[in-house]
């Protein structure tokens, strides 16, 4: 079973599981900053550690993987591991409705749009052959992920004018920044 580190604290995830009411204060604090607990299951790989979601239920908490970082996790020995998914294996496939290309983000949005028109508008008639096609993504979906690239879903340290620590969303383009 592997280890559970958050706020300071490492104990195995057993421990954690079997006593959630003992850990919810610490679980708590981790939540909030840095925003995630940390499993041990592998030695971290530069500066990104194996992260944990902190998730709240009433007065508990629930540690989930990390959305696609199931793959990164001790296959043998850690209860967070899971076998990569498509978005896992390629980022870039073709037929994906969101893609990173070296010109920027390439997305096929699922939105209707009405349009008033002045005269008849018809489809143009299919050619008959069947091939794949893109999919398209909702709009929702969209919105997540350009928050998510943009980094918005990020909390860091700043330090205030008394030079006390406080957190603060990370925004590039922040006024500091200029």
């Amino acid at each position: 079973m592997a280890l559970i580190s958050f706020d300071g604290l490492n104990v195995p995830l057993e421990e954690v599981q079997d006593n959630p009411a003992r850990f919810a204060t610490r679980l708590e604090r981790a939540k909030k900053s840095p925003g995630y607990a940390v499993c041990c299951c592998r030695p971290s790989s530069g500066d990104t550690p194996l992260r944990l979601v902190v998730r709240r239920y009433g007065a508990l908490f629930h540690l989930a993987r990390w959305p696609d970082e199931g793959y990164r996790h001790d296959r043998d020995h850690c209860t967070f591991f899971a076998e990569p998914g498509p978005t896992e294996e390629s980022p870039g496939r073709a037929h994906d409705a969101i893609r990173n290309t070296p010109a920027g983000l390439n997305a096929k949005l699922d939105v209707w749009l009405s349009v008033p028109t002045v005269g008849t508008v018809t489809r143009g008639a299919s050619t008959g052959t069947s091939r794949s096609t893109r999919r398209s993504a909702p709009l929702l979906g969209f919105l997540q992920r350009i928050w998510m690239d943009a980094g918005l879903n990020q909390w860091g340290v700043a330090r205030s004018a008394t030079g006390a620590p406080a957190t603060h969303r990370y925004w590039p383009s922040s006024a500091t920044a200029k």
